[in-house]
């Protein structure tokens, strides 16, 4: 198989400066009944400012909402559906200039119930719950298209083998300056190739984040921490792997630009959002456990 390379660094500071300075304007809540598409999204804003993985979504429709009013204020209750779009979290493009999941990318759809205050014309999101499922799941998807990729649990071991091996390739090919190491795997699919080139493969979405590593200090990858979100570069990238003889094909990358270049003595240490107490929360409030989609997180503001 080829070991050619294609890097796409879209999304360069000068791209996405439109976005950045605020080109959509932040729409504006009131407690008007017959302004629920407002409402709805200061909401999905909300959601995308504080969702830490897998991928941005998109309103899809207002399934219901509900306002009462209290005396110079209300309440207001929605019920959203969401769409999952193609961007990632570390995409810095606005989630409402991001292309919804085809039913082939293998998506995912949520269902939340949220509600917030609107007091002298300053909107809050109190809680919401949202109900992220893929859509349509493998057995939908096959009715309609039997060898269509199948979703593939996040936390397969073939699956990590294969993102683990596919990271390698990354820093091996590039000529970065810095090791990447895995932020996430974003989503995993398996799927058939019939001869001449049979065999089982798995279609690879995963980010990577830049780390503090030099690739001149010849560190251990695994031991290279992070860089905090805002100073680090991310990547994100798609490619296939073959299972038998374990081959990463080309890979398909697209590079974020860091927000903060100030120059520092000594990087702050950061996390990420994986493995960190915020996410064992997250899984700790969740009813349902979906392992082949990264679910919405519930949220309750602090002064709810």
């Amino acid at each position: 198989m080829a070991s050619s390379y294609l890097f796409v660094a879209v999304l360069c500071l000068g791209a996405i400066l439109p976005d950045l300075s605020g080109a959509t304007s932040p729409p504006v809540a009131t407690c008007d009944p017959e302004q629920a598409s407002a409402a709805a999204d200061v909401v999905v804003r909300h959601i995308n400012g504080h969702h830490k993985h897998g991928y941005k979504f998109r309103l899809a429709e207002v399934l219901s909402s509900n306002y009462q009013p209290l005396a110079d204020n209300c309440v207001i209750d929605l019920q959203l559906k969401l769409s999952q779009t193609n961007c990632h979290v570390t995409n810095p493009q606005s989630y409402d200039r991001c292309e919804v999941s085809a039913p082939t990318d293998r998506g995912a759809s949520a269902t939340c119930n949220i509600r917030l205050s609107v007091t002298g014309g300053a909107a809050n999101v109190l809680h919401y719950n949202c109900d992220t499922q893929a859509d349509p799941n493998n057995s939908e998807l096959s009715m309609i298209c039997p060898d269509c990729p199948t979703l593939t649990p996040l936390d397969s071991e073939v699956g990590r083998t294969a993102v683990q091996a596919a990271v390698r390739k990354y820093n091996q090919e590039t000529n970065h300056l810095t090791y990447f190491g895995l932020m996430e795997i974003s989503k995993l699919t398996s799927y058939y190739i019939p001869a001449p080139n049979f065999g089982t493969m798995m279609g690879l979405e995963f980010a990577m984040v830049e780390t503090v590593c030099s690739k001149d200090s010849r560190m251990v990858l695994e031991a290279c921490s992070p860089r905090c979100p805002q100073r680090a570069h991310h990547v994100f990238c798609k490619t296939a792997y073959k299972i038998t003889g374990g081959e990463v094909d080309d890979l398909k990358c697209e590079m974020y630009p860091a927000i903060d270049n100030t120059p520092l003595a000594e990087e702050p240490k950061c996390v990420l959002f994986h493995g960190s107490p915020e996410d064992e929360a997250c899984h700790h409030q969740l009813t349902v456990h979906q392992k082949d989609v990264h679910q919405i997180c519930p949220f309750t503001s602090p002064a709810a």
